[in-house]
């Protein structure tokens, strides 16, 4: 066992050691040793570096040089700005008036002569037509949104009328559909209030068709003809109405997609099973 002033004296020994190396210049012992380790490390870094750096100038140097026209090419190929749509449509015209001066007919005096045809129009015409764009077609009046209101009531018989007395019932079916229009406008939350067959009554052009089959069973029929009777009447009679107002009036192709989707509704709610059912169209998305 090493006694405290065995230990003092071993200290004291070493620290006079210590201090006659470093009077000497010389580092510790543990000191030299790190120092050794150093070296050695970098040594073994740089020529790693140095190898690497060899390796990569032998690989560079033996590479093929790029092609000239490959380079060329793709700087032609990358465009100085795009401006999309705007580029198209500048591509687009530059094109039709190329086009119109090499078809326009030139005498040999150098005035161009009066064609019987104008081939630029044509072209132009053309191009339009492709675009969906015809210069020609007028514009489409505008017409106000509205919405027909319809309800049909179903009956599983046929009545005999004489005058407003019923004289006899058959067996059959009888359909009764009304139909009538309502403008965007006048729908008022007062308006919305009210239910399918207050807001029928109080439409314009109401009409009311009603169509009887004495085949047992023939509902389909039935709800055809008067869906299509109560459709057609009431549509007729708002754009009649609409027109003497404003002076506007619905083109062919829209009356005739309001009178298909009126159609629809009224007859996929009308075959149903059940005696009444409402229906409603709105003309917003139709036009």
């Amino acid at each position: 066992m090493v006694t405290r002033p065995q230990a003092a004296l071993c200290g004291r020994t070493c620290l006079r050691a210590s201090h006659q190396l470093s009077a000497r210049g010389e580092p510790p012992r543990g000191m030299r040793a790190l120092a050794r380790g150093r070296d050695a490390l970098d040594t073994t870094r740089g020529g790693r570096d140095d190898v690497s750096r060899d390796r990569f100038a032998e690989h560079r140097a033996a590479s093929p040089p790029p092609r000239p026209e490959r380079t060329q090419a793709a700087a032609n190929a990358a465009p100085d700005s795009f401006h999309g749509p705007k580029r198209l449509l500048d591509g687009l015209v530059c094109t039709v008036i190329a086009v119109a001066v090499a078809v326009s007919p030139v005498t040999a005096a150098g005035a161009p002569e009066s064609p019987t045809e104008d081939p630029a129009g044509s072209l132009v015409a053309t191009i339009a037509g492709i675009l969906g764009r015809d210069s020609d077609a007028p514009d489409s009046d505008p017409i106000d949104p509205f919405t027909l209101f319809g309800t049909n009531t179903k009956q599983f018989l046929v009545e005999i009328l004489d005058g407003d007395r019923v004289t006899a019932q058959r067996r059959g079916v009888t359909v009764r559909t009304c139909v009538s229009a309502v403008k965007a406008s006048q729908e008022t939350p007062a308006f919305q209030s009210l239910g399918t067959r207050q807001k029928v009554e109080a439409g314009s052009g109401l009409t009311c068709v009603q169509t009887q089959s004495t085949v047992e069973g023939d509902v389909e029929g039935t709800c055809q003809g008067s869906c299509g009777g109560a459709c057609e009447g009431a549509i007729d009679a708002y754009i009649a109405r609409y027109k003497g107002e404003s002076g506007y009036t619905v083109d062919a192709a829209a009356r005739k997609r309001i009178l298909r989707a009126c159609n629809k509704a009224c007859y996929r709610n009308c075959k149903r099973g059940g005696r009444t059912f409402d229906f409603v169209v709105a003309s917003r998305n139709l036009f």
